[in-house]
C-alpha cells in the first residue's frame, strides 16, 4: 500500500517556514511553539509512516498507542516492531488510554502503564486520553499521578487545534488568532487523514478495510496450513 503525505508536509512546512519550534509535552511554551501529538486509533502502518515523513522534515512529535483498541495488537511481534520503528525515528511513544474500557479506569490505567512502559521500554509520563468525555470535566485530574493531553495547560491555557473525524471542525489552524499573532499550538493529527487521499471519511475506512483483510488473510495462513486464500474472495 502506498500512503501519500503531500498535505501532511505542506502544513508541518508552513509552520516551520512561519518560525515555529516544535515542543514536546512538558516543555516551556512560549511564542511560536508547536506541540504536535498523533493518536492511533486504526493503523499503525499509517502511523510509522508519519513518524517517518516527521524524521525526514526534522519534527519530534508525540505517538500515542493504544493498548485496548480494536484494531491492533500492541503485543504481536510485527505490530511491537512497528511501534519500535516509530522510536527508531526520533519520535516520542506514549499511552493513548480509553478509561470506558474499564469499571475501575485508575487501576486499567495502572495495568495498561505497566505493560506499555515492559514492552516498549519507555516512561509513560503523559498519557492521551481517548473519546475523554468526564477528563474534560475536570481537566486536571490525573490517572495514577500521570499528567493528559487535556489538561488546562494543554486545552484551555494555549491554543487546541485537532483534526478528529477527519477534518478542522473550528476551523484550520493556520487561520486561528493563535497562529496568526505568533501563539503556542497544541495540533493533534491523525496519521489516518494524512497519508491518503479521500473524498471522505466513509472513503478512507472502505478502503483501510480491504487493505486489513488483506493482512488478516496472511496471518491466518501463517497460522494454519488448511486455509485457501482464494476462499476469503469468494
Amino acid at each position: 500500500m502506498e500512503y501519500k503525505t503531500d498535505r501532511y508536509e505542506a502544513l508541518l512546512k508552513r509552520f516551520k517556514g512561519d518560525g515555529y519550534a516544535f515542543k514536546q509535552f512538558g516543555d516551556a511554551l512560549s511564542g511560536k511553539n508547536l506541540i504536535l501529538r498523533h493518536d492511533i486509533d486504526f493503523c499503525l502502518n499509517r502511523a510509522l509512516k508519519i513518524a517517518q515523513t516527521n524524521s525526514k522534515l526534522g519534527v519530534k512529535a508525540t505517538f500515542f498507542i493504544m493498548a485496548s483498541g480494536f484494531a491492533y495488537n500492541i503485543i504481536d511481534k510485527d505490530n511491537q516492531a512497528l511501534i519500535k520503528e516509530i522510536v527508531a525515528c526520533g519520535q516520542t511513544l506514549s499511552l493513548h488510554f480509553d478509561p470506558t474500557v474499564y469499571g475501575d479506569p485508575q487501576k486499567g490505567f495502572k495495568i495498561e502503564r505497566r505493560l506499555f512502559e515492559d514492552l516498549f521500554d519507555v516512561s509513560v509520563d503523559m498519557v492521551s486520553i481517548h473519546r475523554p468525555g468526564p477528563f474534560l470535566d475536570n481537566n486536571n485530574m490525573t490517572l495514577d499521578d500521570c499528567s493528559h493531553t487535556y489538561m488546562d495547560k494543554y486545552f484551555k491555557d494555549i491554543k487546541y487545534c485537532s483534526d478528529s473525524g477527519g477534518s478542522f471542525k473550528y476551523g484550520h489552524p493556520c487561520d486561528t488568532e493563535a497562529y496568526k499573532k505568533g501563539q503556542p499550538i497544541h495540533l493533534l493529527l491523525h496519521p489516518i487523514w494524512w497519508t491518503r487521499d479521500c473524498n471522505s471519511a466513509t472513503e478512507f475506512f472502505l478502503n483501510w478495510q480491504k487493505e486489513e483483510a488483506h493482512r488478516i488473510i496472511d496471518k491466518t495462513l501463517e497460522n494454519c496450513k488448511t486455509f485457501e486464500k482464494k476462499a476469503f474472495w469468494e
